[in-house]
């Protein structure tokens, strides 16, 4: 018996060995896969862009109700004509629908598939009551200290999303034309005037191409950021370039039950029955898992963590389970994972003592790219499984599919790689899935692949800041900001 406990414990021992080896050996091949470029030499006077980033947000382009109407827009469109004339000798420029802008700078060989850049002119409103709230107005455009960290800031609603990259693509073009650059590919660009309020300028854009029969070869627009403190076990800056978006769905549940009097109520009321359809979702959440865009993002940053978390990457096929639990565990990671639903809106009685006779619930989902719309109804009619329960699309809702996920070894990755990587070459550059959604969903039916990056740095305390109370960008990162948008440019016109 003791000599087959020994055969059994070495044995045991043997494989847990070979295990261990294995571990080892998987994460010493785990090397990183950053490309070096070399560093931009484009002389940049970054408060010089800040005076011209401050104009821009000065005019109140507010999409939706609260908005002022076009005349905002208009008169941003004669001050960007009248601050970048070289761009706009050489661009040409159409207006689509109204305040939309589509500017075309004409390649010399038209064989090639042009390549399309999406920024938005509007901003969102600054909630009633709040103003007194912000550091400096919110449509000052003021360059004041910034208050918690060295250095100056550019104030003001726009700032970060996204007037920077309107006025970032204007710079960039400005000095290629000033300089006489001819380019070989054409590039497009496509600035809608209602994104926030859900891009039907940009649709109006695309469907104007599409009637032009116009494919890109790619496209690039906002999206994510380089994130800086934001990414655990990492000191440097990572620069994630989004490969895709999630889609977008909301659903109503009604439950029906029997009105009357609060007085005497049934045993179960229709309150009651979608309460509990509502917690039947909860406790049985969408499958979580590290795939695609998501997949790749640990592929490139794995590498440049410490020896434990590289072994835990390196090892995915063992330690993905214990990764997702730690994942699922915040939610701005848990949202990668998997397709997420949230509860928005919830109503019934009209008076605390009458029964319903129709319970409502709005749920809103950010979809997974291994999902669908399609998929989601199907699912959430499973989990329900209740017949006093009627789940169906939100009638006047949006309801889009999960973006196509891009290349991440396609010729605009490359590109908007480089251009990273010669602009801010502290930065880790990696992929990424944006869990938010950007006019690009309009044209991906048109492009090869569609890139989502702004070239902006975001520390912890930024996040509040976007569509919150003192929005504002660091003077100091607009010269990364222009580099990158000149290298691309050049590079995508090649």
């Amino acid at each position: 018996m003791a000599r087959t406990i020994r055969r059994v414990a070495l044995g045991l021992g043997a494989l847990l060995a070979l295990l261990v080896a294995v571990l080892v050996v998987r994460t010493l091949m785990f090397t990183s896969v950053q490309r070096e470029a070399p560093p931009s030499t484009l002389a940049v006077e970054p408060g010089e862009v800040a005076a011209r980033l401050g104009a821009a947000i000065r005019f109140r382009t507010i999409s939706g109700p609260a908005g002022e109407g076009p005349a905002p827009f208009t008169a941003m469109q004669s001050w960007l004509a009248e601050t970048y004339p070289g761009a706009h000798r050489v661009l040409l420029r159409e207006a689509v629908d109204g305040i939309n802008l589509v500017y075309t700078w004409g390649g010399s060989d038209p064989a090639q598939k042009p390549v399309l850049f999406i920024a938005h002119q509007d901003v969102v409103p600054v909630e009633a009551g709040t103003e007194g709230d912000w550091t400096h107005p919110p449509f000052s455009g003021r360059i004041a200290p910034c208050g918690d960290e060295p250095g100056d800031c550019v104030w003001g609603r726009g700032a970060i999303d996204m007037k920077a990259a309107l006025v970032g693509l204007f710079e960039a073009v400005e000095r290629l034309a000033q300089a006489g650059f001819k380019p070989r590919r054409t590039l497009v660009f496509a600035f809608g005037a209602d994104e926030e309020v859900g891009g039907q300028g940009a649709a109006a854009i695309a469907r104007l191409f599409e009637q032009r029969k116009v494919r890109f070869a790619w496209t690039l627009d906002e999206g994510l950021l380089i994130t800086d403190g934001l990414m655990p076990g990492l000191d440097a800056p990572v620069a994630l370039i989004g490969l895709s978006e999630k889609g977008y769905t909301t659903l109503e549940l009604r439950a029906r039950g029997e009105g009357g009097h609060s007085s005497m109520p049934p045993d179960t009321t229709a309150v009651g029955v979608l309460a509990r359809a509502i917690e039947r979702l909860e406790q049985d959440p969408f499958p979580r898992a590290i795939d695609g865009a998501v997949a790749e993002m640990f592929d490139r940053v794995g590498p440049e963590m410490g020896f434990g978390q590289r072994l835990a990457f390196a090892n995915r096929w063992l330690f993905e389970p214990i990764i997702v639990g730690q994942l699922a565990g915040t939610p701005s990671t848990n949202a990668l994972l998997h397709t997420t639903q949230a509860p928005t809106m919830l109503s019934a009685s009209m008076q605390e003592n009458v029964l319903p006779q129709v319970a409502r619930a709005v749920i809103n989902y950010r979809i997974h790219p291994r999902d669908s719309a399609a998929s989601v109804l199907e699912r959430v009619r499973a989990v329900v499984d209740d017949e006093r329960v009627e789940v169906r699309r939100l009638e006047g809702g949006t309801h889009i599919d999960p973006a196509p996920v891009a290349s991440a070894d396609g010729p605009g990755h490359r590109i908007v790689e480089a251009a990273i990587r010669a602009s801010f070459p502290e930065a880790i550059v990696s992929s990424g899935l944006f869990i938010a959604a950007t006019d690009t969903r309009h044209f991906f039916p048109l492009a090869d692949d569609s890139y989502r990056f702004h070239p902006i740095r975001m520390k912890p305390a930024d996040g509040a800041r976007i569509h919150g109370t003192d929005e504002r960008l660091r003077v100091a990162d607009l010269a990364g900001l222009v580099r990158f948008y000149h290298h691309v440019l050049q590079a995508a016109a090649q």
